[in-house]
């Protein structure tokens, strides 16, 4: 049952992550850094062997003379299980689509259905598609 207590991670990795143009690195963007040390925390405790990072980006507001702050939680390393699991759900989101068939079997009980709804709220409740919906 441990195994698919990370579906917030995935919830929240589909709103407010992606892949890093060059490297291909997944990372979860927030404005809030104490949102994303609960998630480095949770990561680290389900899969141990994660190496991650935090770093902080500044850029312009719409107003002048404003800057907002990003904070992204990098996963250093691509070949880790955490981050082949985050490229499977990116690669059907980047298609337009969330196949049910990749979300079924991590939303098959009452408890992984309220850890998504919970990630996907962290995420401020949007999904991030490739092409618009109508």
């Amino acid at each position: 049952m441990r195994e698919k207590l990370y579906v917030d991670i995935i919830a929240y990795f589909l709103g407010d992550g992606t892949l890093e143009r060059n490297s291909k690195k997944p990372y979860f963007s927030s404005k809030y850094l104490k949102l994303l040390l609960l998630y480095m925390f949770k990561i680290k405790t389900i899969f141990p062997e994660t190496i991650l990072s935090i770093r902080k980006y500044t850029k312009k507001s719409r107003r002048k003379h404003e800057q907002q702050h990003e904070y992204r939680l990098y996963v250093e390393e691509t070949n880790t299980k955490l981050a082949h699991i985050l490229l499977q759900h990116y690669n059907f989101l980047q298609a337009g689509t969330l196949d049910l068939r990749v979300l079924n079997p991590i939303l098959n009980s009452t408890l992984h259905v309220s850890l998504f709804l919970k990630g996907f709220f962290d995420a401020e409740g949007g999904l991030y598609w490739k092409r618009g919906m109508d």
